[in-house]
C-alpha cells in the first residue's frame, strides 16, 4: 500500500509539485503517524472522535512537525453532535496549535442526498442545510482569526495565560498567546469566570472583548492595565470567546 501511495504522489507531483499535499488515514490517526518522514507529505492533520485539543497539542508538540489542521470529526446531524460540540472541535483546534484550521461537514451535504448516506442522518436535502447553525456560526471562527495574527499563536499549555478556571475535558477552556504578546484569546465552552494574566500581553495596557461564537458580535469589557491578572465572567452559561 505505501508503495502505491508514493507512486501515486509521485504522479501527482510530477505534473504539479507547488500543492501542499497530505494523507488521509484511519480515525485517532494524524497524517505524520503514519508517514512520518516521507518528503511529499508537507501539511499534517488530525482526526479524532474525541476531544480534539490533545490530538492537536500531540501534533504541535511532536518532533519535526508540520503545520496542520483538523481534517475530520463528528459531523453535523450526526453522532449526535450539537452547534456547541462543533463549535468546541474548531476552536479547541486552532488554539491548540491548528492554526491552518479545520474541515466543518454536514450531513447530507457530504453524502448529496445519495441514498448510501441517508443511514447517517435523518431525510432532508443537502440544499436545506447551507444555512444550518453549524455552516452558519463555523463560518464566524474564521472571521474571528483573521481579525488577529492567529498565524503567531502559541498554545497555553502550561496555564501561564489562562492561569484559573481552565477545567477539563469536554469542559476546557482553551487559551493562546501571540508570540510577541499582540493577542490572547481563550475559548471557553461553558459559563463561568477565568482568570487571565495581562501580564503577558505586551504594552502598558490591554482591551479586552467578549466575542460570541453564536452571533459574531463582539463587545468591548474594558481596558485594562497589563500588571497582572484579572479575572472576567462570561455574559451566560454558553460558550464565548475572550
Amino acid at each position: 500500500v505505501a508503495a502505491k501511495v508514493r507512486e501515486f504522489v509521485a504522479g501527482l507531483q510530477e505534473f504539479d509539485n507547488s500543492r501542499l499535499v497530505t494523507a488521509h488515514n484511519g480515525p485517532e490517526q494524524a497524517a505524520m503517524d503514519v508517514w512520518p518522514n516521507e518528503a511529499w507529505l508537507n501539511l499534517n492533520n488530525i482526526y479524532t472522535y474525541n476531544d480534539a485539543y490533545p490530538a492537536a497539542l500531540a501534533q504541535y508538540n511532536r518532533s519535526g512537525a508540520k503545520p496542520f489542521f483538523l481534517m475530520a470529526t463528528y459531523y453535523e446531524n450526526e453522532h449526535s453532535s450539537t452547534p456547541l460540540s462543533l463549535r468546541r472541535q474548531a476552536y479547541w483546534t486552532v488554539l491548540s496549535g491548528g492554526v491552518v484550521g479545520h474541515i466543518f461537514g454536514n450531513c447530507p451535504m457530504w453524502h448529496f442526498n445519495a441514498p448510501s448516506g441517508s443511514s447517517f442522518c435523518a431525510s432532508s436535502t443537502w440544499q436545506s442545510q447551507l444555512g444550518s447553525a453549524g455552516a452558519t456560526t463555523l463560518a464566524y471562527v474564521g472571521r474571528l482569526f483573521a481579525s488577529r495574527a492567529f498565524y503567531k499563536l502559541v498554545p497555553d499549555q502550561g496555564h501561564t495565560v489562562l492561569t484559573a478556571g481552565f477545567q477539563s475535558g469536554s469542559s476546557y477552556a482553551t487559551a493562546a498567546r501571540a508570540s510577541d504578546g499582540s493577542s490572547i484569546i481563550a475559548y471557553i465552552p461553558t459559563g463561568r469566570s477565568v482568570t487571565i494574566n495581562l501580564l503577558q500581553v505586551s504594552g502598558t495596557s490591554a482591551r479586552a472583548w467578549w466575542f460570541n461564537p453564536r452571533t459574531a458580535v463582539a463587545t468591548l469589557i474594558n481596558t485594562y492595565s497589563t500588571s497582572g491578572t484579572t479575572t472576567f465572567t462570561s455574559p451566560d452559561a454558553s460558550d464565548w470567546v475572550l
